[in-house]
């Protein structure tokens, strides 16, 4: 994502794109839920698409290409949003799995009776039992590629706890794993 600039609000090129924004911005927000993602998603994406479009504005585009163009940037956010998750949930299953697998427990065969079809559907089970907090957490982490001093900086704490916090929900989703699995309820660390 490039750098934001902030536009000075008295030239003319920052006035032409804020009246475009303006204008065009409830339609804008509405194809942008159409492209079937969550509402909080959505709001992400257009904002994040406004901010590519402001760094790359020129105040001769004619005010009817604006709209398409700006979803155009969208469309191409979202496709590298669904890429970076894709790629990050096969992350996390691996993580998890290997977290698991790791671990001492009464029944070792226990995750090699999952399949990886089921192995995915338990984490996501899991991973939905989780408070908001650590769901989000782990959505910054695993799914946007964030790092801990990141996550940080957006949670308003240090990068220790956000490690200490990862650690735990990881604690968690192993207890709760093992639960559904029929081993131990005490995870072994």
């Amino acid at each position: 994502m490039p750098d934001f600039e902030a536009p000075d609000p008295d030239s003319t090129q920052a006035s032409v794109f804020l009246a475009l924004v303006e204008q065009h911005e409830s339609r804008l927000r509405g194809a942008v839920r159409c492209m079937g993602i969550d509402q909080s998603t959505a709001d992400d994406i257009l904002q994040d698409a406004l901010l590519v479009a402001w760094n790359r504005f020129e105040s001769d585009l004619h005010e009817a290409a604006f709209p398409a163009w700006v979803l155009g940037i969208a469309r191409r956010l979202l496709l590298n949003l669904r890429r970076r998750g894709a790629r990050r949930w096969n992350l996390l299953q691996n993580e998890v799995v290997g977290f698991l697998a790791a671990r001492r427990s009464p029944q070792p065969d226990m995750l090699q009776a999952a399949s990886g079809k089921e192995e995915i559907e338990l984490i996501r089970i899991c991973l939905e039992e989780l408070d908001e907090s650590s769901r989000r957490v782990v959505q910054q982490r695993y799914f946007e590629q964030l790092t801990p001093a990141e996550i940080a900086g957006i949670e308003g704490t240090n990068s220790n706890a956000v490690r200490q916090q990862l650690h735990r929900v990881r604690q968690r989703l192993a207890k709760s794993m093992r639960q559904k699995l029929g081993g131990d309820t005490d995870p072994v660390i």
